[in-house]
Formats: structure tokens, sequence, C-alpha cells
């Protein structure tokens, strides 16, 4: 079975539509689709092992996490 992985970014109080954009550039850089309204989403590739899929998704979380910080 496939990996994905899914991020939703939420503004409760607001955003700076800067800093969304070069999130948005960063994770379609690193082969997310933009899903939705603040969503992105990873699904791991015809071929693609399971371990190379798991390291893209991280990637994608680690990004976010050292942008929210």
């Amino acid at each position: 079975m496939p990996y994905r992985g899914l991020l939703t970014f939420d503004y409760g109080e607001g955003h700076n539509n800067n800093d969304f954009q070069r999130m948005e550039t960063t994770l379609l850089s690193l082969r997310w689709r933009y899903a939705e309204t603040s969503a992105f989403v990873y699904d791991q590739c015809e071929g693609e092992d399971d371990a190379s899929a798991l390291a893209n998704i991280w990637q994608g979380v680690a990004t976010v996490g050292r942008a929210s910080a």
C-alpha cells in the first residue's frame, strides 16, 4: 500500500502571504502537490521504494517545522 503524507495549514490568527508563498514553493520543489486551500499532499510514486517515500514525507514535515519555529 503506497504511503501518503498530508500537510494542512491552519491560520486561525491570520497569515503572511509571502511566508505561505515561500512554503508552497518549497513543498512543490520537494514533490508535494497542492491539494486544496492551505493543504499539500505527497503520494508515493509507482516504483518509489518505501524508505524514499517516507524520507520525502518527513522532509516536508521537517521543512514546515523549521519554518514555524
